[in-house]
């Protein structure tokens, strides 16, 4: 089993909560259950109802997509111009050198690197042109982000990889870069040469905290070392390894 992207966002009592994308289909799950799935944008044949985000996302984004990141807003922050009293999630999705930042029920606005102000679907060029110089003609094989620590809900920090390389960024500036095997040489020499996927969270005593893909197999780990892992995919989450054989 091979994942193509996969975000976290942490729960209570250091567990995460997943979302997976997979063609036209997606699932969020935990480590113990499918929490809910279906199509990405897509009519579902099956329930006869329209995708999740058929309203929201352009077409394009309804498949395929390459790295996706999620990061939990609390109440109260400024949105599309308005103030939202509601907890949400707030996605954001690649796919290829395209992505867009959205909400269950809004496209999001988002200021570039320059300071212009746009919808949230944009170029990676345009939204992180610092990112774009460091990808230097190659593709984000996924990311993800976590809230930064002013607690605005556009103030998210990043972990993207290409490759063996990773970059720790933010929307307006590079904040680190290099090699995977250079950052965090404890890591098995597959995870090392490349992960599928990648995830991060920040726990609740302050930590970042890891995940890694690469194909069937998982780890976790932090800066000072593995935590969990590698194990197989098929193990740590059989109900996931279930939805994804029976889509």
């Amino acid at each position: 089993m091979t994942l193509s992207a996969i975000t976290a966002v942490p729960q209570s009592n250091y567990q995460w909560k997943h979302l997976i994308p997979a063609g036209p289909d997606y699932a969020i799950f935990d480590d113990s259950r499918v929490v809910e799935s279906g199509k990405i944008g897509a009519f579902d044949t099956a329930t006869q109802k329209a995708g999740k985000w058929n309203a929201i996302l352009p077409e394009t984004f309804w498949r395929d997509i390459t790295a996706a990141a999620v990061v939990y807003v609390p109440a109260s922050e400024a949105t599309d111009g308005a103030v939202s009293s509601l907890k949400h999630w707030a996605y954001l999705f690649v796919k290829g050198g395209d992505t867009i930042l959205f909400r269950d029920d809004a496209i999001l606005v988002c200021y570039t690197n320059t300071g212009t102000l746009h919808s949230g679907h944009v170029s990676i060029a345009e939204r992180w042109p610092h990112v774009h110089a460091w990808l230097d003609g190659a593709t984000i094989t996924d990311l993800d982000a976590v809230l930064g620590t002013s607690g605005a809900w556009n103030d998210w920090k990043y972990l993207a990889v290409t490759g063996s390389r990773y970059a720790i960024y933010s929307d307006t500036k590079l904040i680190e870069s290099g090699q995977i095997d250079k950052k965090w040489p404890f890591l098995p020499s597959a995870f090392r040469a490349g992960p599928d996927t990648v995830a991060i969270a920040v726990e609740p005593n302050g930590v970042w905290k890891y995940l890694f893909t690469k194909g069937n197999d998982l780890i976790y780990f932090t800066d000072a070392g593995i935590a969990a892992g590698p194990l197989p995919i098929s193990k740590k989450w059989p109900h996931v390894d279930q939805w994804l054989t029976a889509r």
